[in-house]
C-alpha cells in the first residue's frame, strides 16, 4: 500500500476511536493542533538563528576555531541544482577552516557543466575548493580519490546531492577543540527542497558498538582524523554499497570511546530524490 494511503488509513482510525472514547471537543482541538503544527510551524527549526550565525562569522574572522576540515566529495554526473546548492552550502560555512575536495568521475557529456560550477566557485574560494577529474571505478576508488587531494588533518564525508549546514564546520571544529575527539558525527535531517523544511531529522545516540554493527547509525555527517583514515587503507571497493560502515567500523575498532563525539545538532542535510538512497536508489552506505 502506498505510504501515504497507509498514514491517511491510520489517521482516520485513530480518529474514529477518539471521537467514540472521547467525543468531538477533543478531536476537533487535535486536529486544529495538527494543523498548526503542519503549515504554521516554526521554519528552518534545525538551523540557528541568523545573530547566532553572524557572531560565529565574527569570532571566526579572528582565525578559524579548530583544525581545517577536508570535506570530501565525489562527483558523478551531478545535477547543476544539486551541485551548486551543495557548492554554496561550503562557500557560506561560518568558518573558513575548511577543504573542499572534489574527485569528478563524470562522464564526458557532463563533465563540462560539473567543471564549470566548480571553477565559479573556486573564483570565491580560491585554494581551498581541490578538483580532479578522475575515472569512474566506483564510489569507494572515488572517495579515496577525492581524500587523496585533502590536506587538512580531519576528513569529512559528504554526498555530490546534499547540502552542509551553515554552522556544520564551525561546530565541528569547536568540538575537537574541547575533546580532543578523532572521530566525530553529527545528526541529520532529510529534505526535498530546501534545508529549511527538512522531512524528518534523524537524531542519533552517544557512541552505541552494538548498535553500529546492526546498522549505519552514523551515517552524515562524520569527521575523523586524516591519519587514521590513511592508516586503515581509506575505503575498499569490495565494500561499495556499504562503503562507509565498513569504514567506520575499521576506523573505530582502533579508538577509545573517549575518542569518540557524537554532537547532537542536525548539521547535514540529506536529499530524498529518486535516485538517492533515501529515495530508493543508489548511494553511500
Amino acid at each position: 500500500m502506498n505510504l501515504k494511503l497507509k498514514r491517511i488509513k491510520e489517521l482516520m482510525g485513530y480518529t474514529l476511536q477518539v471521537l467514540k472514547e472521547e467525543g468531538p471537543g477533543p478531536v476537533l482541538r487535535r486536529a486544529a493542533g495538527f494543523i498548526k503544527r503542519r503549515f504554521f510551524g516554526k521554519k528552518a527549526r534545525y538551523l540557528p538563528k541568523k545573530q547566532v550565525l553572524e557572531a560565529q562569522r565574527k569570532e571566526c574572522a579572528q582565525g578559524a576555531p579548530g583544525p581545517v576540515i577536508s570535506i570530501c566529495v565525489p562527483l558523478y554526473n551531478t545535477p547543476e541544482p544539486f551541485l551548486r546548492q551543495l557548492l554554496d552550502s561550503v562557500l557560506n560555512q561560518t568558518s573558513p577552516g575548511w577543504e573542499l575536495c572534489l574527485a569528478d568521475a563524470s562522464d564526458e557529456a557532463h563533465r563540462p557543466a560539473v567543471k564549470k560550477l566548480v571553477d565559479a566557485a573556486a573564483e570565491k574560494a580560491g585554494s581551498r575548493i581541490r578538483y580532479k577529474a578522475i575515472e569512474n571505478k566506483g564510489i569507494s576508488h572515488n572517495t579515496n580519490h577525492a581524500a587523496a587531494l585533502a590536506t587538512g588533518e580531519y576528513l569529512a564525508l559528504a554526498d555530490h546531492d546534499d547540502v552542509l549546514a551553515p554552522h556544520a564546520i564551525y561546530t565541528v571544529q569547536k568540538a575537537i577543540a574541547e575533546t580532543g575527539a578523532a572521530f566525530l558525527y553529527s545528526d541529520e535531517a532529510l529534505f526535498t527542497k530546501k534545508i529549511e523544511k527538512p522531512t524528518v531529522g534523524h537524531f542519533k545516540p552517544d557512541y552505541a558498538p552494538d548498535y553500529l554493527l546492526c546498522c549505519n547509525y552514523i551515517c552524515h555527517l562524520a569527521v575523523f582524523r586524516r591519519s587514521e583514515f590513511l592508516a586503515v587503507g581509506g575505503e575498499r571497493p569490495e565494500c561499495d554499497g556499504s562503503q562507509d560502515h565498513d569504514l567506520f567500523l575499521r576506523l573505530l575498532e582502533r579508538l577509545e570511546p573517549g575518542q569518540i563525539c557524537h554532537i547532537p545538532q542536525v548539521l547535514y542535510y540529506w536529499r530524498v530524490h529518486a535516485a538517492s538512497t533515501r529515495g530508493g536508489g543508489a548511494g553511500r552506505g
